[in-house]
């Protein structure tokens, strides 16, 4: 049987950026601040 890895990517607006909260499974949450709504939107790939 394969691994199930669960992703849920979160977006706030904070101010004049965007706040990307990634979490899954079994690991602590990340968050990092981006300028664009764009650039949150790709982190949770990148990871």
């Amino acid at each position: 049987m394969g691994a199930c890895i669960s992703l849920m990517a979160y977006y706030e607006k904070r101010g004049n950026a965007w706040r990307a909260q990634i979490r899954r499974n079994g690991y602590p949450a990340l968050s990092a601040t981006f300028a664009a709504k764009a650039e949150a939107q790709r982190c949770p790939h990148e990871q």
